[in-house]
């Protein structure tokens, strides 16, 4: 095979790929900017509040506990009587109840990652309204 031949070959495969393919583009991007400051600011009002979604494992999972806490034990006299250890058991699975529901409540309310990049935008959006659009002003 020659070297015109083997041009040829693949010119005629380029040309057979480009009139088969079909392209698709998406690029439409929103930019935010914004300075250091209120990025820290953003960051430090919604980091808590977003850590707040994992918070309800710990309720749950002491509920767990004392569920199975009653499934399991027979409770017996030991420094106190055995009615009182479930009642302390009970209360305290109460307790760990209302505590889960604060907390799951709070989880669903939490903000999202969505959230935080609206709060980016509208601290922008802020400092926009704030300036009149700058102007070159010359000292000639």
């Amino acid at each position: 095979m020659t070297v015109n031949s083997s041009r040829i070959m693949t010119d005629a495969l380029a040309n057979e790929i480009v009139q088969n393919t079909t392209l698709h583009l998406n690029l439409s991007q929103d930019a935010i900017v914004i300075t250091e400051d209120k990025v820290r600011l953003c960051l430090i009002t919604h980091l808590e509040r977003l850590e707040a979604k994992k918070d309800w494992i710990t309720p749950a999972s002491i509920l767990i506990t004392l569920a199975i806490t009653f499934a399991t034990t027979s409770f017996r006299d030991f420094l106190l009587p055995a009615a009182t250890w479930q009642a302390v058991f009970f209360i305290a699975a109460l307790l760990d109840m209302v505590w889960l529901a604060m907390k799951a409540r709070m989880a669903l309310k939490a903000p999202s990652l969505e959230d935080l990049v609206s709060s980016m935008k509208r601290a922008g959006a802020v400092a926009e309204r704030r300036s009149e659009a700058p102007t070159l002003h010359s000292s000639i």
